[in-house]
């Protein structure tokens, strides 16, 4: 029996997929790096949820709760989608300018004289990656490497997890200007670095993928038709991933028969723990399951993520009087994954939802002004730094989006101030 709240349903889904490709279409236009906000939205959360009422009993990871995804949650949820992504358009058309035409003329002369000692000082930072990794060799030995597995290396302290997270996403946007600029010297090392900085070392996949968004936003830049490229990338691609995925899944199994039950059963496997656990499109039924279950605990909707961000200025190894709230992520995480310890990133949405419930407005509000920030940034400067601005902007609003706020935001702050600093040190002129 089909539910009458099933149009309702997808009369708000269609109308959230058109709002999103409105705004990606238009930071794309205006060259917004918030353009990786609404891609990201589009393609890990609103397409795929094009399905979601066909699903029954969620369980999204082996041990996440267990819970019915009923008409009437995912209608709410995704009324409070629509909500919030009018307050980005009414924003876009009335508020926000545009970031920059920079990828309008990037060619081979990105770089000129008075840029290489700022993009030198900016390579050093590389060094003390490398310097990070001779303290644990010293340590360690060669054990380092083989005799740790890659959540242990990767947990060596505060300056080895700083190295291999801040310094290299702040140095990501270099590879795009050393690649443009046909500095293949820099090109080389730079991808050594970072890649040696996975495989080798264990670090996480953000840097890496920070180092690709300015490819991918100029591919996409480059057509004339951007609209088209906007709709044809973020409707596509993740119905074809997931397609391509099921594919694979179906390879994978022993038996003819299996095939064929499978395929009869596409929505409740394509939604188990072992097919879907740790994928992006799985960090929707964490917020599902807030919209349905908020009430069951005390600390959500009491805006304490909101009032931790507004204390981002207190380190929390000196907060001797407890002033900063703790981390809301552990809170999420601990409600979904009954009692479990780690951090939460239930999408952009599930973090309004769960922090603030339907009173989203400063949250919003404060995304909305870092947008236009962002973009106002962009539009006074430009060549090499203004390409690794980009890069830090972009990855934030990416981060952003899966639902990751406070850390991204301190990542940013950082890369900001080191690029602020070194710019000015790199304009000192030294009379012997």
């Amino acid at each position: 029996m089909i539910s009458l709240l099933l149009p309702v349903y997808y009369f708000f889904i269609a109308a959230n997929i058109l709002l999103g490709l409105f705004l990606c279409w238009r930071s794309l236009v205006r060259g917004g790096p918030d353009f990786f906000l609404w891609f990201s939205l589009l393609n890990f959360f609103l397409v795929l949820s094009i399905f979601d009422p066909f699903l029954g009993n969620v369980q999204s990871h082996i041990y996440a709760v267990s819970y019915s995804l009923t008409d009437a949650i995912l209608v709410e949820s995704q009324a409070y989608v629509f909500v919030v992504l009018i307050f980005f358009v009414f924003c876009e058309l009335f508020l926000w300018g545009d970031g920059g035409d920079n990828f309008s003329h990037v060619d081979s002369n990105l770089v000129v004289g008075k840029d290489k000692k700022f993009l030198f000082l900016i390579m050093a930072l590389s060094f003390l990656i490398i310097y990070a990794v001779l303290l644990k060799i010293q340590k360690y030995g060669f054990s380092f490497f083989v005799g740790l597995d890659f959540v242990q290396r990767r947990e060596q302290g505060f300056f080895f997890g700083f190295a291999f997270s801040y310094l290299l996403i702040s140095m990501s946007g270099l590879v795009f200007v050393f690649y443009k600029n046909k500095n293949h010297f820099g090109l080389s090392y730079l991808i050594v670095i970072y890649f040696l900085s996975f495989f080798v070392v264990g670090g996480s996949r953000q840097p890496l993928v920070a180092v690709v968004l300015p490819f991918v936003f100029m591919f996409l830049f480059g057509f004339k038709n951007k609209f088209a490229a906007v709709v044809l990338v973020c409707c596509a691609f993740p119905l074809a991933l997931e397609v391509l995925k099921f594919f694979l899944y179906l390879r994978n199994l022993s038996g003819f028969d299996q095939r064929i039950d499978a395929i009869s059963s596409f929505f409740s496997i394509i939604n188990s723990s072992d097919y879907s656990a740790s994928e992006e499109g799985s960090l929707r039924f964490a917020y599902y399951y807030f919209v349905g279950a908020h009430d069951q605990y005390p600390l959500f909707q009491d805006f304490l993520y909101f009032k931790r961000m507004l204390f981002f200025w207190l380190p929390s190894s000196v907060d001797y009087f407890s002033i900063k709230p703790h981390d809301f992520e552990y809170e999420m995480f601990s409600a979904y994954m009954k009692g479990r310890e780690g951090t939460m990133h239930p999408t952009m949405f599930g973090s309004f939802y769960a922090d603030a419930g339907w009173l989203f407005l400063p949250w919003a509000a404060l995304i909305a002004f870092l947008v236009g920030f962002g973009r106002k940034f962009l539009r006074g400067i430009s060549g090499p730094r203004y390409f690794l601005v980009f890069s830090a902007f972009s990855f934030f609003f990416m981060m952003v989006a899966r639902g990751a706020i406070y850390g991204p935001f301190v990542v940013l702050l950082f890369c900001l101030v080191t690029y602020f600093v070194l710019d000015n040190i790199s304009n000192v002129k030294v009379r012997l």
